[in-house]
């Protein structure tokens, strides 16, 4: 190995380990609210600042979602192989709460809507 590579193999190291903690960086946390939807259509927008358990009807029975210190997650529900409630507490943006056998999504959303998904300047 001559100069040369060894530059190249440590650029390529810094550079890996870079990428491997920055995808931390691109998640939002704290988002104020959380909005629970069963087959695309709104049931809940849960105020992320107080704790509470809600329930919500799914296709195989109760779903219970519960908030505290600003995390959420599925508490209780009733489904094959209980995937919604292992998915544990979730606190970003990025990492919706998906509960396919019962029809149910959570997401963390910021709370400031200003009703458009994209704006163009």
């Amino acid at each position: 190995m001559n100069k040369a590579d060894k530059i190249t193999v440590v650029i390529l190291f810094i550079l890996g380990v870079s990428l491997f903690f920055t995808p931390r960086l691109w998640q939002v946390e704290g988002g104020s609210v959380a909005v629970v939807e069963y087959r695309g259509k709104e049931l809940l927008r849960i105020d992320m600042t107080i704790n509470d358990s809600y329930d919500v009807q799914g296709d195989l029975g109760p779903v219970t979602v519960e908030v505290k210190d600003r995390k959420i997650r599925v508490s209780s529900e009733e489904s094959p192989y209980h995937y919604c409630s292992m998915q544990g507490w979730v606190s970003y943006t990025s990492q919706p709460i998906i509960c396919l056998p019962n029809g149910i999504e959570v997401r963390i959303i910021s709370g400031e809507s200003s009703g458009a998904d994209t704006t163009i300047q």
